[in-house]
């Protein structure tokens, strides 16, 4: 881990983010050859309204295939059992915080996920005026 102890409070469902982040984190483990790392790294941006948490391994890395169908339901898993909807899910849990997260990857050299989240939490959801009122 590094820089994760220095980052501030953020508004977020505590839960839905440790899950989002443990899947990103156990699915890198198997994908790691003895003596390579997977790090999980936090830091602030500048204008200090986001953190940025990064989940980065030295792994096998994914193919193009497997990269442009990663965060649809559509998903290419190659693991056995895998379904492929751990990465939809994880989007799912980062955009319903207001968030963003992109990956970048390359084989044989490793994959790396970053999640960005505002400090405020998601912005208010819009709500319609009612048009059935009583007059």
């Amino acid at each position: 881990m590094d820089g994760l102890d220095t980052l501030p409070v953020i508004q977020a469902d505590e839960s839905r983010l440790f899950n989002a982040i443990y899947n990103l984190v156990n699915n890198a483990i198997p994908e790691v050859s003895p003596g390579g790392s997977v790090t999980l790294r936090g830091r602030t941006d500048q204008a200090g309204r986001s953190i940025l948490v990064s989940a980065i391994d030295t792994g096998r890395g994914m193919p193009a295939e497997v990269l442009k169908s990663l965060f649809t339901y559509s998903a290419i898993s190659r693991k056995v059992g895998g379904t492929g909807l751990g990465t939809k899910i994880v989007k799912d849990v980062v955009d319903a915080h207001g968030g963003s997260i992109t990956v970048e990857s390359e084989p044989g050299v490793g994959t790396s996920f970053h999640i960005t989240l505002p400090l405020e939490g998601p912005p208010p959801h819009s709500q319609k005026a009612s048009t059935n009122s009583p007059r």
